[in-house]
């Protein structure tokens, strides 16, 4: 890789947590994986296995206390118990809030919206989750959904 294209990568950093749903990061990894300029990689409380909804268990790349600076935070779904973990545990929402506000694109897929919204990033913004949550989603602030 030469210097030019090392200068504009950016950072693409996935938070995890057990009983996250693969599909919502492991797809977009692989596809994002293939944009020039972006790279993907997966963050954890812990660099141990994390166990999907599916049963898979993957490891992320790097630990909330050692990885590289985060400019595209996305937040992937999961199943219920796994986000609500991630709305509650202070540990993964104080990260969730430091690296988005540092990033300079913060999203996420599907039911993904609510550990944000917990962390406070959505401020006056529009946003969307899975269908059946989405009046749920209205009651955590500042946002239209």
């Amino acid at each position: 890789m030469d210097d030019a294209r090392k200068g504009s990568e950016m950072n693409l950093g996935f938070p995890l947590y057990q009983g996250v749903t693969l599909a919502d990061f492991a797809g977009a990894t692989q596809v994002l994986s293939f944009a020039e300029g972006l790279r993907p990689f997966w963050v954890a409380q812990h660099t141990g296995p994390i166990l999907t909804t599916e049963g898979v268990a993957v490891l992320p790349n790097y630990s909330f206390n050692y990885c590289p600076r985060i400019d595209v935070l996305f937040v992937p779904g999961g199943g219920p118990g796994g986000v609500i973990w991630a709305m509650c545990d202070m540990c993964y929402r104080d990260f969730v809030k430091r690296a988005g506000l540092l990033a300079k694109w913060i999203g996420s897929v599907c039911t993904g919206a609510f550990p944000v919204a917990a962390a406070n990033l959505f401020r006056d913004v529009e946003v969307t989750t899975y269908w059946n949550q989405i009046d749920n989603l209205t009651l955590l602030g500042n946002k239209q959904v």
